[in-house]
C-alpha cells in the first residue's frame, strides 16, 4: 500500500492488489472520506502503518500541520473502497507554554493492555537549540511525561543538526 502527497498537498492512498505480486499487479486509488481540512502531511514525515484502533488490522497513522504550525496527528481505517477518520488530536506548544519541536512518533504497547500507545519526543528550543528534552506518551486522549531530561542529556534540534534529522526515538525490546 502507498501514502503519496502530491506538490499541490492532496493525498492520495494506493492499495494493493490482495493476492501474489506478478507481472499485473495493480494499486487501486482509494479516497480519505473526512469533512475536516486536509492539512499538509508534515515534512520529514511521520506516517506508519500500525494497529491502533486493537482489531489486529493495521491503521493509517499521519501527522500532518494545522495553520499554526502545530502538529495534528489523523488515524485512517481503512476499508477496500475509502478510508474514513477514526480519531484526530494534536500536541500544542500551549502545552508546555515554550517554543517546541516535535520529533517523530513511535509506537508501543506502555501500560501493558495489549494496545500500542503513541511515543512523542518534544524539545524545547532556545535559539534553535534544544535546552530541554521531553517523552510523552498519548494515553486516554491525555499527553503524560513520561521521561524528561536533565539539562546534559538533551535531544539535538533538527534546526541544528548537520542534515536536519528529525528528533526520532528508537525502541526496543530487551
Amino acid at each position: 500500500d502507498l501514502l503519496v502527497t502530491l506538490p499541490n498537498g492532496t493525498r492520495q492512498f494506493w492499495l494493493g492488489h490482495l493476492g501474489p505480486v506478478t507481472e499485473n499487479w495493480t494499486f487501486n486509488p482509494v479516497s480519505f472520506s473526512t469533512s475536516l481540512p486536509n492539512y499538509p502531511v508534515k515534512s520529514p514525515h511521520s506516517n506508519s502503518f500500525v494497529d491502533l484502533s486493537g482489531d489486529g488490522a493495521a491503521d493509517l497513522f499521519i501527522t500532518s500541520v494545522d495553520s499554526n504550525n502545530e502538529a495534528v496527528f489523523e488515524i485512517w481505517k481503512g476499508t477496500e473502497l475509502e478510508l474514513k477518520l477514526i480519531s484526530n488530536y494534536s500536541f500544542s506548544s500551549l502545552l508546555l507554554n515554550h517554543n517546541i519541536e516535535v520529533g517523530q512518533s513511535v509506537f508501543a504497547d506502555i501500560n501493558g493492555d495489549g494496545l500500542q500507545e503513541h511515543i512523542l519526543p518534544v524539545c524545547e528550543l532556545q535559539e534553535k537549540r534544544c535546552i530541554h528534552s521531553m517523552i510523552f506518551v498519548y494515553l486516554d486522549g491525555d499527553w503524560i511525561e513520561l521521561f524528561s531530561g536533565e539539562d546534559h542529556l538533551n535531544f539535538i534540534s533538527s534546526q541544528t543538526s548537520f542534515l536536519n534529522v528529525p528528533i526520532t526515538p528508537v525502541l526496543g525490546d530487551f
